[in-house]
């Protein structure tokens, strides 16, 4: 969520540099955490304001086609908000709502790194800590990986895959074992 958080701020403060736009970015910011529909409707119950609520439900999908726009309402209903005359978003469309959007787009990169570090992992742990059979598909794997993704973010360990191939991963993973 950081990544998410500093890429709006970012986004927000070139909006500003480059267009000469405002984005409010209070708001856009306060959107960026946690954004499934149960979270949508922690902050409606919350009564945060409908412009954060808004720009919350934005951020799988961007109010710029009717389709989409169409995606965020039915996720604000199932929220429980009653979006005006219960079909679009208020107009204008604000700028936030794309922001949040924008800035939640580490999933295009961190969830398929995610996937392609699981076999090299697998490996790993085959390899160095000696799992086998069913333990490679279930909890002491489960415990191994999610440990290290705790000490080195999936995108540190994807960027050490890439540079270094699968002998950097288990000596970053190594390196972390050991500490524990």
């Amino acid at each position: 969520m950081a990544f998410n958080v500093r890429a709006t701020r970012a986004l927000g403060e070139d909006y500003a540099r480059i267009f000469g736009m405002q984005p409010d970015m209070d708001v856009a910011l306060a959107a960026t955490g946690e954004h499934h529909v149960l979270s949508v409707a922690e902050s409606i119950k919350r009564k945060l304001p409908a412009e954060v609520v808004v720009a919350q439900a934005c951020a799988h999908t961007h109010p710029g086609t009717d389709k989409d726009e169409a995606q965020v309402v039915s996720w604000i209903t199932a929220a429980a908000l009653l979006a005006p005359g219960g079909k679009s978003l208020p107009l204008p469309r604000r700028a936030e709502g794309f922001l949040v959007h924008l800035g939640d787009h580490d999933f295009v990169l961190s969830v398929p790194a995610a996937q392609w570090l699981t076999p090299v992992l697998r490996d790993v742990a085959r390899e160095r800590y000696g799992l086998s059979g069913s333990d490679l598909d279930g909890a002491p794997f489960n415990q191994l990986r999610n440990y290290i993704y705790s000490q080195a973010s999936i995108m540190r360990l994807y960027g050490v895959l890439v540079t270094e191939g699968p002998k950097g991963v288990a000596r970053v993973t190594e390196s972390i074992v050991r500490r524990a």
